[in-house]
């Protein structure tokens, strides 16, 4: 019995030694992960640390929204750019800051975030706290947790307005600049022009008396009066192409056929460069479209070709070439070319080429060599910004006493079509239905002209000279009158103003507007006005006799 009770104690020793022991190692555990747990919180504070110095010192605002869109966080910086305290902007929706007009797209950005998509640099009209809006730029994507699915959104909102607005005066001073470039290029081109206008006035005038004495020989008569015919054909499309392309107006860009550019190009330049300035072209056929603004193209190849022309003030050769290149030509040049194929278009001369150190400074603004008073130095640099805008490049090779070229890659637009362009008129309209016209025009031989030609296809007439007569004649017989022909540039009276009262009369009134040139602003409000339709001076008579029709047939 002493022997088991020992032997108990002993197991009671043991056992407590064990217990012990496990305490121990308890005790161990507990401590290690006391020392985790300290570690990570320190780990933890001084992250958060860092995110409330990060927050605090960043410009842009850092916010979160829960699944609804309330603002749940915003950073410090929201009061520079919203003018409210974070507080204030807390537990009220972000749609509540965005100006009515974005409004739309506040909501398509709450969708495709809501489906996980990240949105990155979206534009939106924001609203700050005295109500006055700014130009936000917001990047947003989901949060989500694991086991709970999406919870919220972060984003961050920058504050572009400055640089928005910067932006928009860069772009502005550039139409400026490609504007005068364009009105020095027809000043340089004023001589040639002047010279051809007045071949053709000689060829009219010359041919005209001679009508009177051929009238007995019919095929004599008909050859002259063709001859007059194409001259004054001739004038109008030159008057045409330099208006179009004088024209001020923003960048629109369109497929464009270049071959079509290069044809028209070519008619100005052969018209009005010196006689003994060869001017070849070498144009591919079937070039692929170019996505481009066809004003500017059209600028690039005319002061390619006036800079070629200044190079050879003894006469030689220009040539235009356009063919296809491929894009690993072009990259093999210039690296970040990364479309697949381009349009090449060089102009190239025999003239007086250049030095290496005027190919370094060629495109640098206001850099010339011409004498002072005879060119800005704009020509080449605004090519040089035209062809960026238009993603292109442009190389340059010049010997001196040889001859340069200059070689430009615009990148192509495969499967797109030309813009459509107006189809040849009929030559034989179709008859008046016994409709009347009021012929508004000041110019007498034309007024009578155009009377006579509408009474000959059975129109009645009513004709006036400046706009005061026009209203007093629409006045007197609105119920008899179907169409209006008036001319924008009247005395008096003219344009906008005219049509006001026109519609003032009549509401529902249908005004066909001709002129020499359509200023774009005057058009958008004549259009916006539901102006019935526009014709461009001269017309011949066949051509405004198809579109009278045509209005009084939508009518």
């Amino acid at each position: 019995r002493v022997t088991d009770m020992c032997v108990a104690k002993l197991d009671n020793f043991a056992m407590i030694e064990e217990l012990e022991s496990i305490n121990a190692h308890l005790d161990e555990l507990v401590a290690e992960k006391s020392r985790g747990l300290i570690e990570a919180n320190k780990a933890l504070g001084e992250s958060e640390e860092m995110f409330r110095i990060m927050a605090e010192q960043i410009v842009d605002v850092l916010f979160t929204t829960d699944t609804h869109g309330v603002m749940m966080y915003l950073s410090p910086s929201c009061r520079g750019v919203f003018g409210w305290e974070p507080s204030e902007m807390q537990g009220r929706k972000f749609s509540e800051f965005i100006a009515p007009n974005d409004r739309a797209a506040s909501r398509s950005l709450e969708k495709e975030i809501a489906a996980g998509k990240a949105i990155t640099n979206l534009v939106l009209t924001l609203l700050r706290s005295d109500g006055s809006t700014f130009w936000g730029e917001v990047s947003a994507s989901l949060i989500t947790k694991e086991g709970a699915g999406a919870v919220g959104t972060l984003g961050l909102i920058r504050d572009i307005t400055e640089r928005t607005r910067a932006e928009a005066e860069r772009l502005e001073l550039e139409r400026r600049l490609f504007h005068s470039q364009k009105l020095e290029s027809i000043g340089v081109l004023a001589g040639g022009i002047a010279h051809d206008f007045n071949n053709l006035l000689g060829v009219m005038l010359g041919y005209l008396p001679l009508l009177d004495q051929r009238r007995e020989d019919e095929k004599a008569f008909r050859k002259s009066l063709a001859v007059v015919t194409q001259a004054a054909e001739r004038g109008a499309d030159l008057v045409q192409k330099i208006l179009a392309f004088a024209r001020k107006g923003d960048t629109v860009m369109k497929p464009v056929d270049v071959s079509d550019v290069v044809d028209e190009m070519l008619i100005l330049v052969r018209q009005t460069f010196p006689r003994d300035i060869v001017i070849t072209p070498v144009i591919a056929p079937g070039l692929p479209m170019i996505n481009a603004d066809r004003t500017q193209l059209y600028q690039i190849l005319l002061n390619l070709c006036l800079n070629a022309k200044d190079a050879l003030p003894h006469g030689g050769r220009i040539t235009i070439e356009a063919h296809v290149a491929a894009g690993g030509d072009v990259r093999a040049k210039h690296p970040s070319a990364m479309n697949d194929t381009y349009v090449l278009l060089r102009v190239s001369d025999t003239g007086t080429g250049m030095t290496d150190l005027v190919k370094a400074q060629v495109f640098d603004p206001f850099f010339t060599t011409k004498d002072k008073g005879k060119g800005t130095g704009l020509g080449l640099s605004v090519v040089y910004g035209i062809i960026q805008n238009h993603e292109g490049f442009i190389d340059i090779t010049s010997t001196l006493g040889t001859g340069s070229a200059f070689t430009v890659y615009l990148p192509t637009a495969p499967g797109q079509s030309a813009e459509t362009r107006p189809e040849e008129w009929e030559d034989a309209p179709a008859a008046s239905r016994h409709e009347t016209i009021l012929v508004v025009e000041d110019e007498p031989g034309l007024n009578d002209l155009v009377c006579e030609t509408l009474q000959m296809h059975g129109y009645a007439v009513v004709t006036a000279f400046d706009g005061e007569e026009a209203v007093r004649a629409f006045a007197e017989g609105r119920d008899g009158i179907d169409l209006i022909l008036c001319d924008l540039g009247l005395p008096k009276i003219s344009g906008p103003d005219l049509f006001q009262k026109f519609k003032d009369i009549d509401p529902d009134v249908n005004v066909l507007f001709a002129s020499g040139f359509f200023d774009p602003e005057v058009r958008s409000r004549l259009e916006a006005g539901a102006a019935s339709g526009f014709i461009q001076k001269p017309y011949r008579m066949n051509q405004l006799l198809a579109e009278l029709r045509a209005v009084l047939d939508r009518m």
